[in-house]
Protein backbone atom coordinates (compact mmCIF):
# COMPACT_ATOMS: atom_id res chain seq x y z
CA UNK A 1 0.00 0.00 0.00
CA UNK A 2 1.11 3.71 -0.15
CA UNK A 3 -0.32 7.35 1.51
CA UNK A 4 -0.18 10.67 -0.26
CA UNK A 5 -0.76 13.67 2.40
CA UNK A 6 -0.59 17.11 1.90
CA UNK A 7 -1.43 20.25 4.11
CA UNK A 8 -0.66 23.87 3.37
CA UNK A 9 -1.76 27.42 4.49
CA UNK A 10 -1.82 30.50 2.56
CA UNK A 11 -0.21 32.53 5.23
CA UNK A 12 1.10 34.78 2.67
CA UNK A 13 -2.25 36.02 1.71
CA UNK A 14 -3.66 40.07 2.51
CA UNK A 15 -5.50 40.11 5.61
CA UNK A 16 -8.33 37.60 7.00
CA UNK A 17 -7.66 35.73 3.57
CA UNK A 18 -4.36 34.34 5.37
CA UNK A 19 -6.19 31.83 7.58
CA UNK A 20 -7.23 29.47 4.79
CA UNK A 21 -5.49 26.50 4.13
CA UNK A 22 -6.45 22.64 2.37
CA UNK A 23 -5.39 18.93 3.43
CA UNK A 24 -5.34 16.28 1.69
CA UNK A 25 -4.71 12.35 1.77
CA UNK A 26 -4.93 9.35 -0.37
CA UNK A 27 -4.41 6.14 0.39
CA UNK A 28 -3.76 2.79 -1.58
CA UNK A 29 -4.11 -0.36 -0.14
CA UNK A 30 -3.58 -3.75 -2.40
CA UNK A 31 -4.68 -6.68 -0.17
CA UNK A 32 -5.38 -10.35 -0.75
CA UNK A 33 -6.00 -13.13 1.58
CA UNK A 34 -3.05 -16.08 0.90
CA UNK A 35 -3.77 -19.04 2.32
CA UNK A 36 -1.81 -21.59 3.90
CA UNK A 37 -3.27 -24.71 2.19
CA UNK A 38 -5.88 -22.84 -0.65
CA UNK A 39 -8.95 -24.33 -1.26
CA UNK A 40 -10.06 -25.08 -4.78
CA UNK A 41 -12.95 -25.94 -6.89
CA UNK A 42 -15.49 -24.98 -8.89
CA UNK A 43 -18.35 -26.38 -7.37
CA UNK A 44 -19.36 -26.09 -3.53
CA UNK A 45 -21.94 -29.43 -3.88
CA UNK A 46 -22.26 -32.01 -2.60
CA UNK A 47 -22.27 -30.32 0.61
CA UNK A 48 -20.43 -32.82 2.61
CA UNK A 49 -16.76 -33.13 3.12
CA UNK A 50 -14.31 -30.53 4.67
CA UNK A 51 -13.81 -29.33 1.46
CA UNK A 52 -16.91 -27.90 0.97
CA UNK A 53 -17.13 -26.88 4.20
CA UNK A 54 -13.48 -24.75 3.71
CA UNK A 55 -14.99 -23.06 0.86
CA UNK A 56 -18.05 -22.18 1.94
CA UNK A 57 -16.21 -20.19 4.54
CA UNK A 58 -13.21 -19.29 3.21
CA UNK A 59 -14.20 -18.26 -0.09
CA UNK A 60 -17.70 -18.46 -0.52
CA UNK A 61 -20.84 -20.27 -2.36
CA UNK A 62 -23.61 -18.78 -4.53
CA UNK A 63 -27.26 -20.12 -3.74
CA UNK A 64 -26.85 -22.37 -6.99
CA UNK A 65 -24.00 -24.23 -5.61
CA UNK A 66 -20.91 -22.78 -7.24
CA UNK A 67 -18.16 -21.61 -5.95
CA UNK A 68 -17.57 -17.89 -6.20
CA UNK A 69 -13.28 -17.85 -5.69
CA UNK A 70 -10.82 -17.16 -4.08
CA UNK A 71 -8.68 -13.82 -4.22
CA UNK A 72 -10.55 -12.00 -1.60
CA UNK A 73 -8.83 -8.86 -0.15
CA UNK A 74 -8.37 -9.02 3.76
CA UNK A 75 -11.77 -7.50 5.35
CA UNK A 76 -12.20 -4.23 6.28
CA UNK A 77 -9.57 -2.80 3.99
CA UNK A 78 -10.67 -0.75 1.28
CA UNK A 79 -8.00 -0.23 -2.23
CA UNK A 80 -8.98 3.79 -2.23
CA UNK A 81 -9.53 5.85 0.42
CA UNK A 82 -8.82 10.07 0.42
CA UNK A 83 -10.11 12.66 2.47
CA UNK A 84 -10.14 16.55 1.72
CA UNK A 85 -10.39 19.32 3.72
CA UNK A 86 -10.92 23.05 3.22
CA UNK A 87 -9.94 24.50 6.55
CA UNK A 88 -9.66 28.05 8.37
CA UNK A 89 -7.97 29.17 11.48
CA UNK A 90 -7.50 32.75 12.10
CA UNK A 91 -8.10 34.68 15.65
CA UNK A 92 -10.45 33.32 17.33
CA UNK A 93 -12.01 31.48 14.58
CA UNK A 94 -11.53 27.52 13.10
CA UNK A 95 -13.61 25.79 10.40
CA UNK A 96 -13.44 22.35 9.13
CA UNK A 97 -14.93 21.29 5.28
CA UNK A 98 -14.12 17.59 4.77
CA UNK A 99 -14.85 15.36 2.10
CA UNK A 100 -14.33 11.55 2.95
CA UNK A 101 -14.72 8.49 0.77
CA UNK A 102 -13.68 5.30 0.37
CA UNK A 103 -13.82 2.63 -1.91
CA UNK A 104 -15.80 -0.54 -1.36
CA UNK A 105 -14.33 -3.29 1.03
CA UNK A 106 -15.09 -6.88 2.46
CA UNK A 107 -16.96 -7.44 5.39
CA UNK A 108 -17.25 -11.02 5.62
CA UNK A 109 -17.01 -14.34 3.99
CA UNK A 110 -19.78 -15.97 5.66
CA UNK A 111 -21.94 -13.31 7.39
CA UNK A 112 -25.44 -13.93 9.60
CA UNK A 113 -28.31 -12.93 7.08
CA UNK A 114 -26.37 -13.92 3.82
CA UNK A 115 -25.88 -17.39 4.31
CA UNK A 116 -27.92 -20.75 4.77
CA UNK A 117 -28.54 -24.23 3.78
CA UNK A 118 -31.61 -23.61 1.43
CA UNK A 119 -30.09 -23.35 -1.83
CA UNK A 120 -30.39 -25.50 -4.88
CA UNK A 121 -27.46 -27.66 -6.45
CA UNK A 122 -26.70 -27.22 -9.90
CA UNK A 123 -23.41 -29.02 -10.33
CA UNK A 124 -24.62 -31.28 -12.39
CA UNK A 125 -21.52 -34.01 -11.26
CA UNK A 126 -23.13 -33.87 -8.00
CA UNK A 127 -25.66 -36.62 -6.68
CA UNK A 128 -28.23 -33.89 -5.45
CA UNK A 129 -27.94 -32.09 -8.71
CA UNK A 130 -31.31 -30.07 -9.15
CA UNK A 131 -32.42 -30.66 -5.52
CA UNK A 132 -33.51 -27.36 -3.20
CA UNK A 133 -32.11 -27.33 0.60
CA UNK A 134 -29.14 -29.17 -1.21
CA UNK A 135 -26.45 -26.33 -1.42
CA UNK A 136 -25.15 -24.46 1.56
CA UNK A 137 -24.45 -21.32 0.56
CA UNK A 138 -22.42 -18.14 1.85
CA UNK A 139 -22.09 -15.02 0.06
CA UNK A 140 -19.05 -12.64 0.53
CA UNK A 141 -20.89 -9.35 2.11
CA UNK A 142 -19.14 -5.83 0.87
CA UNK A 143 -19.57 -1.97 2.39
CA UNK A 144 -20.18 0.06 -1.04
CA UNK A 145 -17.81 2.35 -1.44
CA UNK A 146 -18.98 5.73 0.63
CA UNK A 147 -18.70 9.75 0.37
CA UNK A 148 -19.63 12.01 3.21
CA UNK A 149 -19.20 15.73 3.65
CA UNK A 150 -18.94 17.33 7.28
CA UNK A 151 -18.24 20.49 8.58
CA UNK A 152 -16.93 21.94 12.13
CA UNK A 153 -17.10 25.93 12.85
CA UNK A 154 -16.22 27.11 16.59
CA UNK A 155 -15.58 30.48 18.16
CA UNK A 156 -13.63 31.44 21.04
CA UNK A 157 -15.61 34.07 22.92
CA UNK A 158 -13.26 33.81 25.70
CA UNK A 159 -9.90 31.80 26.86
CA UNK A 160 -12.54 29.31 28.22
CA UNK A 161 -15.68 29.83 26.32
CA UNK A 162 -16.10 28.01 23.26
CA UNK A 163 -19.13 28.17 20.93
CA UNK A 164 -19.27 25.37 18.48
CA UNK A 165 -21.57 24.33 15.64
CA UNK A 166 -20.80 20.87 13.51
CA UNK A 167 -22.58 19.55 10.52
CA UNK A 168 -22.65 15.71 9.77
CA UNK A 169 -23.50 14.03 6.34
CA UNK A 170 -24.54 17.31 4.55
CA UNK A 171 -25.57 15.75 1.42
CA UNK A 172 -27.73 12.58 2.71
CA UNK A 173 -25.36 10.04 1.96
CA UNK A 174 -26.62 7.14 1.66
CA UNK A 175 -24.87 4.30 3.12
CA UNK A 176 -25.38 0.52 1.10
CA UNK A 177 -24.38 -3.20 1.48
CA UNK A 178 -23.85 -5.31 -0.96
CA UNK A 179 -23.82 -9.62 -1.17
CA UNK A 180 -21.07 -11.07 -3.93
CA UNK A 181 -22.04 -13.74 -6.46
CA UNK A 182 -21.06 -15.47 -9.15
CA UNK A 183 -23.46 -12.82 -11.71
CA UNK A 184 -21.82 -9.73 -9.79
CA UNK A 185 -22.65 -7.68 -6.70
CA UNK A 186 -26.58 -7.69 -5.70
CA UNK A 187 -27.24 -4.68 -3.32
CA UNK A 188 -28.19 -6.27 0.15
CA UNK A 189 -29.46 -3.26 2.19
CA UNK A 190 -28.96 0.52 2.25
CA UNK A 191 -28.94 2.74 5.57
CA UNK A 192 -29.77 6.58 6.10
CA UNK A 193 -28.79 8.14 8.58
CA UNK A 194 -29.65 11.90 7.35
CA UNK A 195 -28.10 14.75 8.41
CA UNK A 196 -27.17 15.73 11.52
CA UNK A 197 -26.31 19.04 13.45
CA UNK A 198 -25.09 20.05 16.74
CA UNK A 199 -24.54 23.09 18.81
CA UNK A 200 -22.47 23.15 21.77
CA UNK A 201 -20.78 25.44 24.17
CA UNK A 202 -17.76 24.57 25.82
CA UNK A 203 -16.28 26.06 28.88
CA UNK A 204 -13.01 24.61 30.42
CA UNK A 205 -11.74 25.63 33.72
Amino acid sequence: GAELAFLTYFDRLPGWLSGFGIQANYTYIDSKQSLYSPVNGQWCTPSSGINSQLMHDLNGCDVNGRAIGGNLPLTGLSRNAYNVALLYDRGPISARLAYTWRSRYLQAVSAYGTNGNNGRDYNPASPTYGQAFAANFALPTWGGSYGQLDMGMQYKITDNLTLAFLGQNLTDAIYKQYMQQTIGMMQREGFSTGRRYVLQMRYAY
